[in-house]
């Protein structure tokens, strides 16, 4: 297989990876959905940085970069509610939950 089939192979799992964590995202399945759409986006950036001078991938770099700033707060508020519960606190992870 070439680099080339390997890098669009890579970027189509990526892709189906971040369609299925979105799905459980708005599904609200599992408290893992938002982590791992974090990820896949970070790694099509990590994929796509030696191509970042193109126009095309400058602007999905720049729109995946917003997706990261945008999520960051719901993620850490996912951890902090976790780790409540994890360390005895319930009550007050029930707090965060509906805050």
């Amino acid at each position: 297989m070439s680099f080339a089939d390997k890098f669009v192979a890579e970027i189509l799992a990526l892709q189906v990876a971040l369609y299925q964590s979105l799905a459980r995202l708005e599904a609200r399945t599992d408290s893992e959905a938002l982590h791992d759409l974090r990820i896949a986006v970070r790694r099509i950036r990590s994929l796509l940085r030696p191509m970042r001078s193109i126009s095309q991938v400058g602007a999905l770099n720049i729109a995946a970069a917003e997706v990261g700033r945008l999520t960051t707060p719901a993620r850490d508020l996912e951890v902090m509610i976790q780790e409540l519960e994890s360390r005895g606190f319930p009550v007050q992870a029930i707090s965060e939950k509906a805050g």
